[in-house]
């Protein structure tokens, strides 16, 4: 198994999670409703992803197994590194004066395979 397939099931469980707690959560509403303000299916619905913690905790899920796949997708992806640095030295001596610059420069591509 590799990280890519492990985080796509996540991700379906979560959405699973999700869309199970948000029919909860429909019937919920739908059994509390009394006729004096009837809701429409899409209000109770709305109000059921809105409101109930389970379809809150399941979205949340969803988002972050999502942020999980990002995540592991970037593995795939070549990193680059620049580096540098410049040193100077002076040489002081009475018979010969001399200031000297030295600089080091370097780009790394990796890529994953």
């Amino acid at each position: 198994m590799n990280t890519k397939d492990d985080a796509r099931r996540q991700e379906q469980r979560a959405t699973t999670r999700f869309r199970l707690g948000a029919a909860v959560a429909f019937c919920a509403i739908i059994g509390t409703v009394s006729g004096a303000g009837a809701l429409t299916i899409e209000e109770a619905m709305s109000r059921a992803l809105k409101d109930h913690p389970g379809a809150k905790a399941a979205r949340l899920e969803a988002e972050a197994a999502t942020r999980e796949i990002g995540a592991a997708r970037s593995g795939y992806f070549p990193t680059v590194s620049l580096d540098g640095s410049v040193r100077r030295e002076k040489t002081d001596r009475p018979t010969f004066e001399r200031t000297m610059t030295a600089e080091e420069y370097s780009l790394t591509v990796t890529q994953p395979i």
